[in-house]
């Protein structure tokens, strides 16, 4: 009996420490992107993420971070979990300036990028808000919507 108290004790100290750890390290990648160190925010990010990725908001400024240092793969995959996990501003994805760079300039080969950096086609994608992909569609109404994301 003794035992089981002790271990169950130890067990509590780990989690509550591994608890205490993420939101430092997730409160320190937060001030690192208001610093504008957005390489160092998004490893600090990375380091918090193995402790727990649950967060999907979160996951998204890991993302935001990720995107503004420069590092796409990272960025695209940590965007996806955060949607995963219950994330859901798709008018403030498709308008944030953080991930401009994700955003594609040439639709015709939105696929081809997305599979250099490991994920699966925009239509796949997509089918987490219920939308289609349609490539054609896409490029005339993007002037416009450019325009509105100003």
């Amino acid at each position: 009996m003794r035992n089981t108290i002790y271990t169950l004790l130890l067990l509590f100290l780990f989690v509550n420490v591994n608890a205490q750890e993420y939101s430092k390290l997730i409160n320190e990648a937060n001030k690192l992107y208001e610093s504008k160190d957005y390489k160092m925010s998004a490893d600090l990010y990375d380091k918090a993420f193995k402790i727990e990725s649950e967060n999907p908001s979160h996951l998204y400024n890991g993302a935001c971070s990720s995107s503004l240092a420069g590092n796409t793969k990272q960025a695209f995959q940590w965007l996806n979990l955060s949607i995963e996990k219950g994330w859901t501003n798709l008018k403030h994805l498709n308008s944030d300036t953080d991930l401009e760079n994700l955003h594609s300039k040439d639709p015709d080969n939105v696929d081809k990028r997305r599979t250099e950096v490991g994920l699966d086609p925009i239509s796949n994608y997509i089918k987490n808000w219920d939308l289609v992909w349609d490539v054609e569609k896409y490029k005339r109404e993007l002037p416009e919507l450019e325009k509105l994301n100003k």
